[in-house]
């Protein structure tokens, strides 16, 4: 669900994601080089606001969703809602 709604947020075409990756919950979102310097650091700020913690991985703009195993489905689409609300 989680990899699925990312692909879904990068189908949209609205945001310069380069690449989703990982396995089960481990997922990562790696933005592409049209996307603004420090984005991932500004996307990580505006999260924190809606209490939604995400990290970021690598030396390149990428972030990293690693929910508890417990994780609803509810839950992870709100994550997705989110994400994509402050993408905008």
């Amino acid at each position: 669900q989680l990899n699925r709604g990312l692909k879904d947020i990068q189908k949209r075409g609205k945001f310069p994601i380069k690449d989703i990756r990982g396995l089960g919950l481990m997922q990562a979102i790696e933005f592409n080089e049209e996307a603004p310097k420090g984005i991932s650091a500004k996307v990580i700020k505006e999260l924190l606001n809606e209490r939604m913690l995400l990290l970021s991985c690598s030396a390149f703009e990428t972030l990293r969703f690693a929910p508890a195993l417990i994780v609803t489905k509810e839950e992870v689409q709100s994550a997705l809602d989110k994400f994509e609300t402050v993408l905008k």
